[in-house]
């Protein structure tokens, strides 16, 4: 079941607040997909994200482990960005939350034990206008590719520093119509 919905966000754009019923879920996906554009600059970033118990305690979710982890790009960052830098979304900085360069999938197991989920999602202020991605909260699991390590394939654009690709990412961008990465 998808509990929160879609929630599409652009690079520059604030970070927008997002909340689930997550009462009796047993696995938790936060899904961050390829947005309307390319797959360069989608750097998903949840912020603040929390979890509230039956009794109405709040649980930090940066600081419970991940059952697994699938990054379009990079690596997972938890209170951090990509570069090691604080977090941001539109100019705004985020002390605690989750990096994950779309498409991603983040997997916790909740067990039952939690009724609502909050956090508020956006792309990094480093991406600048460029970006975006669709957020996503939902028990259900996703269709993603098995992860592989990054390829020894080096890209790199003019005057920036070589990127490793996600082979594994760059099939499922494939698979999804996307003929070319930039």
């Amino acid at each position: 079941r998808d509990t929160a919905g879609d929630r599409r966000r652009h690079g520059g754009e604030p970070a927008q607040a997002l909340a689930a019923d997550v009462t009796g879920v047993r696995d938790l996906y936060l899904v961050a997909t390829v947005g309307d554009d390319t797959y360069n600059y989608d750097q998903a970033i949840w912020a603040a994200p929390k979890l509230t118990d039956r009794d109405g305690r709040a649980v930090d979710l940066t600081t419970v482990k991940p059952a697994d982890t699938t990054v379009g790009w990079g690596a997972f960052h938890v209170n951090a960005a990509h570069s090691g830098g604080p977090l941001s979304i539109g100019g705004v900085r985020v002390e605690k939350g989750f990096y994950a360069h779309a498409p991603s999938v983040l997997h916790f197991k909740l067990d039952g034990r939690y009724v609502r989920f909050e956090a508020s999602v956006g792309i990094a202020t480093a991406s600048g206008s460029n970006g975006s991605s669709a957020f996503e909260v939902t028990d259900t699991a996703p269709k993603r590719p098995a992860p592989q390590p990054a390829a020894a394939l080096k890209v790199s654009s003019a005057g920036k520093p070589p990127h490793q690709l996600n082979a594994a990412a760059a099939k499922a961008l494939l698979a999804q119509g996307v003929k070319k990465l930039v």
